[in-house]
């Protein structure tokens, strides 16, 4: 697997796709909407740097909510909320969700996802309110 050293691809894989529905120029009607770019990057984000952070800020997404594929390993809370803080430099808002869809995992592992997505919820509501 190649991991890269910073979010720099996805932020212009994404880029190009704001720009493509018109989403990236605030005031232009777009022909197609964007709902919310994702970032599958967990095992990437479980020990990445500031620095791989940093090209989030270039991201000019305007009304268009970013997602970030975060909602993993949860059991250190604090790890989650340095995660948070790293991105929150960034991003102004965002949203958080599994690196990858749920459909591959083994049905007795569901209740536990569903477990970290509220924890993770919880934890990006406790940030938000931080952050006022």
């Amino acid at each position: 697997m190649i991991v890269p050293s910073s979010a720099e691809q996805y932020v212009g894989r994404n880029r190009k796709l704001m720009i493509k529905t018109g989403r990236e120029h605030e005031g232009e009607e777009p022909d197609r909407h964007a709902a919310g770019p994702h970032g599958p990057e967990t095992s990437i984000i479980d020990r990445a740097p500031e620095e791989y952070y940093a090209p989030l800020a270039d991201l000019r997404a305007g009304d268009t909510r970013i997602y970030l594929g975060v909602v993993h390993n949860l059991a250190d809370r604090d790890d989650y909320r340095r995660k948070l803080a790293l991105a929150g430099r960034y991003l102004d808002d965002f949203g958080v969700a599994a690196p990858c869809g749920l459909g591959r995992e083994a049905r007795g592992q569901v209740p536990q996802l569903l477990q970290d997505h509220a924890t993770a919820l919880a934890l990006l509501k406790e940030w938000r309110q931080s952050r006022r």
